[in-house]
């Protein structure tokens, strides 16, 4: 019986990382925010996200007969851009969103403003990424928080 099975290689998909998050800097900042938010009672806290989703986009891998190469037509065009919003707490949706289009700051401020906002409870706590359409004017940063 052969071994040689146990040393070929096993392709796995990657799980990728920041560069940032193995700095000093990026490390520091992530015990600040779990710092920070230690005091804050899960069921106080709204996360919020986006993407972005590519309509035309065409899946790279198809199904042939053993030993035949598989063919297929790749429109030309790259399709419609839209991008999903959404506010999510642990029992569940808070708000959803879709655009066309990638966010603006102007985007963003709307539905904050038309969404989460006549939503949120005192106490409740809104956790977002660093993405440059969050930070517009009429937009409330975590200085102004009460974090005791």
């Amino acid at each position: 019986m052969s071994i040689s099975f146990l040393f070929k290689p096993n392709p796995k998909k990657k799980t990728f990382r920041s560069t940032q998050a193995i700095t000093e800097s990026g490390q520091q900042k992530r015990l600040d925010y779990w710092t920070r938010i230690r005091g804050v009672e899960p069921d106080n806290l709204i996360f919020m996200d986006e993407m972005g989703v590519l309509l035309g986009l065409e899946l790279t891998c198809s199904r042939s007969l053993r030993g035949q190469r598989a063919y297929t037509l790749k429109p030309f065009y790259r399709g419609t851009k839209i991008t999903v919003i959404g506010a999510i707490t642990n029992q569940g949706v808070l708000a959803m969103q879709t655009m066309p289009g990638f966010m603006k700051g102007d985007d963003f401020r709307t539905f904050m403003q038309n969404k989460v906002v006549p939503k949120l409870e005192l106490g409740k706590v809104v956790v977002m990424d660093n993405l440059p359409a969050h930070k517009v004017k009429g937009i409330e940063v975590d200085d102004y928080c009460n974090w005791s």
